[in-house]
C-alpha cells in the first residue's frame, strides 16, 4: 500500500526488513521458526507457560522484556503503547520499536 511504502522508504534497509518481518509474521520468533522447521517448539523460550511466541507476545506481553517494554513504549508513547498497530505503523513509534528490539537482542 502507499502508506507502507511511505513508511519503508524513510527507513534504513535493516529497519525496513525488521518492519516487514513483524508486519507479515515472518520474523525470527519461535512461531515462524517452528513453521519453517528451524525450531522444535513454537513456545516462547522465556515464559514458563505454554505461550506461543508471536509478534504480539514479543512486543507487548513477554514478562522477560517487561522492563524494556515500559522504558521504550509506556513512558514515551503513553496510552498508545498498548496498540500493536500503532507501534508497528506510526513513524514516531517505530524509533521506539527499533530501540526495544535492540535492547532485547532478539533480532
Amino acid at each position: 500500500s502507499k502508506n507502507y511504502m511511505k513508511i519503508i522508504s524513510s527507513l534504513s534497509h535493516c529497519n525496513s526488513a525488521i518492519c516487514t518481518q513483524l508486519w507479515t509474521g515472518h520474523s525470527p520468533l519461535n512461531q515462524h521458526l517452528f513453521y519453517i522447521k528451524c525450531m522444535e517448539s513454537l513456545v516462547c523460550p522465556n515464559c514458563s507457560s505454554l505461550v506461543v511466541e508471536i509478534v504480539r507476545h514479543f512486543v507487548l506481553e513477554c514478562p522477560q522484556y517487561h522492563h524494556k517494554y515500559h522504558v521504550h513504549f509506556t513512558y514515551p508513547l503513553k496510552h498508545k503503547a498498548e496498540l500493536l498497530t500503532h507501534i508497528l505503523s506510526h513513524p514516531d513509534a517505530l524509533k521506539h520499536l527499533f530501540r526495544y528490539i535492540n535492547a532485547t537482542k532478539c533480532f
